[in-house]
């Protein structure tokens, strides 16, 4: 089989990715004031994930093998296999080979200290007669500046991304439009995630990326 018919087997993994990135960017974007940590960083390991899919063939070949199997055997979802390790790897020990692949790398792993934060900070200590919470070192203008990149690196990602997949380009034409497509669905599971305001702010994302130019 050849590799662009491999790529095809994860498509629907790139698309559902690709919605839940988006849905989290905006959610990020929109819930900023009220220290939402998590969605920025679940917004960059989605984003993430939908290029493992899209580009499998940049994986170790053990991880190619293993989610080929899945998909082939049909009883269970490659996607739930992934470890935020794998994705970490993936975007910073040079498997994704994609010109922005360091900025992205960079911003996934100031996300994940955002992600790190809400769920185990602030830290607590014990002065050997009462616990002590904090130093908090994680300042406001950190988490503004992790959230202000999302959307341009989202934007730009995709841009370098797309032109680059399976079918000179046309697969990633066919994700970003299934991604809409999922999104747009009336019983789409997503919509649960985020207000109305972030969710139509995400559909819209995707939308202009959609109309741009997949061609090299």
């Amino acid at each position: 089989m050849g590799m662009d018919q491999t790529r095809m087997r994860f498509y629907l993994e790139a698309s559902v990715g690709l919605a839940k990135a988006s849905v989290f960017l905006a959610t990020a974007e929109d819930n900023l004031s009220r220290g939402d940590f998590l969605s920025a960083y679940y917004s960059v390991f989605h984003l993430a994930q939908a290029l493992m899919w899209l580009f499998v063939d940049q994986l170790p070949d053990k991880s190619l093998t293993k989610f080929t199997d899945i998909r082939i055997k049909g009883g269970g979802l490659p996607s739930a296999e992934v470890k935020h390790a794998d994705v970490e790897k993936f975007l910073c020990d040079g498997q994704l080979k994609l010109s922005n692949t360091k900025s992205l790398c960079s911003l996934f792993r100031d996300a994940q200290e955002l992600r790190e934060f809400a769920n185990y900070g602030p830290r607590v200590t014990w002065s050997g007669t009462q616990p002590i919470v904090g130093p908090c070192h994680l300042s406001t203008t950190r988490v503004e500046s992790v959230v202000a990149r999302l959307r341009p690196e989202f934007i730009s990602t995709m841009k370098l991304a797309s032109p680059e997949t399976a079918m000179k380009g046309i697969l990633g034409r066919i994700v970003l439009h299934q991604a809409i497509e999922l999104l747009k669905d009336a019983k789409s599971p997503f919509s649960a995630w985020s207000s109305g305001k972030a969710y139509k702010e995400a559909v819209d994302l995707l939308e202009i990326l959609y109309k741009e130019p997949t061609s090299k």
